[in-house]
C-alpha cells in the first residue's frame, strides 16, 4: 500500500493478491507492462519495501516485515540484479575492492590469499580477466559492469537471484551474452531465479514457467511454452500478438 498526494493524501494498492512459488533450479519469468508492479514485487520479496499485508517465505523461513533482516538469518542467500547495474557499485572503489567487500563483510574468507583465489574464480565464472580488477566502474562497458555485479552476487553463494530487467539498458548483442551467462550460471549452481522483464520473447527464452502481471495482479501462470502457445487471459494474448508483430 502506497500513499501519494500533497494536500490530499490518498492510499492505493500497487500489488493485490500476488502469490508466487519458485523451486530450486527453476526460472520463473515475470512479464508485464511498465508500471504494473513488477519491480515493487521484487523489492517486497527482498524486504526493501515493507508490505502492508502478506508474507514472504524463503527456504522455509518467513522474511521479517520491513526488511528487518539479520546477517545470521542467511538472507544474503537471496540477491537481486537491478536494471541499472552501475548503481550497485561504489564509483570510488576499484573492481577488486567491490568484489572483496561482500567476502569481508560476511567473513567468507580467512585471509587475503584466500580472498584473491575466490575473486579469481569469480572472474573466471563471469568471463572477466584479472586486468579488470584495477579499473573503476566508469572504465567498464555496460556488459562488463553487469558481469561484475553478477560476480559480486555469486560471492555470497546465493540460493535465489531476482533479475529485474537486467539487460534492458544493454545493446542487443551484449544482452544475448549476459542472458546466456546468467542462464548457464543459474543451471550450474541450481539457483532459483525470478526473471523480470517487459519483453515476452526474452522471458520465454529464459524461463521454465511464466507469470503474467497486469495492474498489480497475476492474471495467468503456466509453463512457458503453454503460455505462449495457448494464452488463457486477454492481456497475455495481447502480449503474444505484440511479440509476433515485431
Amino acid at each position: 500500500m502506497f500513499t501519494a498526494g500533497i494536500f490530499k493524501r490518498q492510499s492505493f494498492k500497487v500489488l493485490d493478491g500476488v502469490s508466487l512459488h519458485i523451486s530450486p533450479g527453476e526460472t520463473l519469468g515475470l512479464v508485464g507492462g511498465s508500471g504494473c508492479g513488477k519491480s515493487t514485487l521484487a523489492r517486497v520479496i527482498l524486504g526493501l519495501v515493507p508490505a502492508s499485508s502478506g508474507r514472504v517465505v524463503f527456504k522455509g523461513r518467513e522474511l521479517p516485515a520491513g526488511g528487518n533482516r539479520r546477517r545470521d538469518q542467511g538472507w544474503e542467500k537471496m540477491q537481486i540484479i537491478f536494471q541499472h547495474p552501475e548503481a550497485s557499485l561504489n564509483p570510488r572503489l576499484k573492481i577488486r575492492d567491490s568484489l572483496a567487500e561482500p567476502l569481508r563483510i560476511h567473513r567468507l574468507v580467512t585471509d587475503r590469499e584466500e580472498e584473491a583465489a575466490v575473486i579469481a574464480g569469480l572472474l573466471e565464472t563471469v568471463g572477466l580477466s584479472r586486468e579488470h580488477l584495477s579499473r573503476y566502474p566508469h572504465e567498464l562497458s555496460g556488459g562488463q559492469i553487469q558481469r561484475v555485479v553478477l560476480a559480486r552476487i555469486l560471492a555470497l553463494r546465493p540460493a535465489c537471484i531476482i533479475a529485474d530487467e537486467p539487460t534492458s539498458m544493454l545493446d542487443v548483442s551484449v544482452q544475448a551474452q549476459v542472458l546466456r551467462l546468467l542462464k548457464d550460471i543459474q543451471a550450474r549452481y541450481g539457483l532459483a531465479c525470478l526473471f523480470i522483464s517487459h519483453d515476452l520473447a526474452v522471458v520465454r527464452w529464459m524461463s521454465d514457467r511464466i507469470a503474467v502481471m497486469s495492474q498489480g495482479r497475476i492474471v495467468e501462470t503456466g509453463l512457458a511454452a503453454q503460455i505462449i502457445k495457448n494464452p488463457g487471459h486477454p492481456y497475455t494474448a495481447a502480449l503474444v500478438r505484440e511479440e509476433e508483430f515485431f
